[in-house]
């Protein structure tokens, strides 16, 4: 079974605010249909919202673009399409790296909440699978590589819907970080979500990524994951109750209904990450 809805993107983006403290007001990038967007694009901490850009059509590709970052979808003749986020981080910093007094490390990315939860215990199989190619135009060759970090990450949120459990709604944010600047592929990872005012203060299990890459994300071609993250989610909850999280929560309580997708950036570096043929499939 499929659960990604919109899988290219026709119906275009409910657009974030600039800082996650803000509510959304309802406004929309659109790439084709009219309706109500099954995606949400994110663009915490940036300039400028990418809401005032005006569409501009070339070819099979519409684009959204201001001085700081494009958002584009390419659509192929049997309606498949290809997203592309680019971020030009020098320009949203004013340089190589960010000011002393900046807030919060600018985000760009997209996401979707599930029409339905889906409860973990009874599947066999969650399989995360696209094709996707992401650059990095390094303009911060003398920027502190482990104060100034940049990353992508691929997240699902796993929650305990159990409402007789003490742990009702806690989280966990189950992700793999394909790119990290510090490693060529990222290590395993496991803490609290904290940093700023806007943090979820929720446990973080970030997988190894070698369990996906067998060669760097960034600058080497197109990658295509096919993953079944099921065990990933077991050892996320295991591994999150040996450090004291969710004690009262057991594997029967548990439901995901969210991916995130995307990079943020400490330096100031452009990205650029295209994805196609992005799928979840439960069995």
């Amino acid at each position: 079974m499929e659960i990604l809805k919109d899988r290219n993107f026709e119906y275009g983006f409910l657009v974030s605010p600039l800082n996650s403290r803000m509510e959304w007001d309802g406004r929309k990038i659109s790439f084709g249909k009219d309706g109500e967007p099954l995606w949400k694009f994110v663009q915490w901490f940036s300039n400028e919202s990418i809401i005032d850009a005006k569409p501009k059509t070339e070819g099979n590709t519409t684009s959204y673009s201001n001085r700081y970052k494009t958002v584009a979808v390419s659509r192929k003749e049997n309606g498949n399409a290809t997203i592309s986020l680019t971020c030009n981080a020098f320009e949203e910093y004013g340089g190589p790296v960010p000011s002393p007094d900046f807030y919060g490390w600018v985000h760009m990315g997209i996401e979707q909440h599930f029409a339905e939860p889906v409860y973990l215990s009874r599947l066999q199989k969650f399989v995360l699978s696209f094709h996707g190619k992401f650059d990095i135009e390094n303009t911060s060759q003398n920027a502190q590589i482990d104060k100034c970090a940049g990353q992508c990450n691929f997240c699902f949120i796993i929650r305990n819907t159990n409402p007789q459990s003490p742990d009702f709604n806690k989280i966990i944010w189950n992700q793999v970080c394909l790119h990290d600047s510090r490693y060529d592929i990222p290590p395993e990872y496991c803490g609290i979500d904290a940093g700023v005012a806007e943090c979820s203060g929720e446990f973080i299990y970030t997988m190894d990524a070698h369990r996906m890459l067998d060669k760097p994300f960034a600058n080497t071609g197109e990658h295509f994951i096919c993953y079944d993250w099921l065990p990933e989610m077991k050892e996320a909850l295991d591994i999150v109750k040996s450090r004291g999280g969710m004690p009262h929560t057991d594997w029967e309580d548990l439901t995901v209904n969210y991916l995130g997708m995307g990079f943020e950036i400490a330096r100031g570096d452009i990205y650029r990450l295209e994805l196609s043929d992005l799928s979840v499939q439960t069995e």
